[in-house]
């Protein structure tokens, strides 16, 4: 029976052979495995623009509602003081309205300041 040779029986032609054979699939074997590297990082790199486009739409939208939060109460404190400045004013002209009425009853009706009716 013809038994394999070993590595060492082989003329030194053949061996180059072998270790070539050899070196070659290790080099088709890292170029597939530098694909699939390729293909998975781009995979990830676009997983994380993706990832990193979404998180900042949700970082903006949220300073949005900050800052609308923000101006609404502003615009409600405003509306407030102005409401109680609009209720200052119109007890305030509500006062000097009755001064006004009385007064002028007073000059009307010809009536002195102690109730006595003037006399001309």
């Amino acid at each position: 029976m013809n038994e394999p040779l070993s590595f060492s029986e082989l003329s030194p032609l053949d061996q180059i052979r072998i270790a070539e054979a050899e070196v070659a699939r290790m080099l088709i074997a890292a170029r597939e495995a530098s694909q699939t590297t390729l293909v998975e990082a781009r995979a990830q790199a676009s997983r994380l623009k993706a990832d990193a486009h979404e998180a900042g739409i949700q970082r903006g939208q949220n300073r949005r509602q900050e800052i609308v939060s923000h101006a609404q109460e502003e615009a409600r404190q405003i509306v407030e003081n102005a409401n109680k400045e609009a209720q200052a004013l119109e007890q305030r002209g509500k006062t000097q309205m009755e001064a006004a009425i009385h007064e002028a009853l007073t000059v009307t009706l010809g009536l002195h300041e102690s109730g006595n009716f003037y006399e001309s």
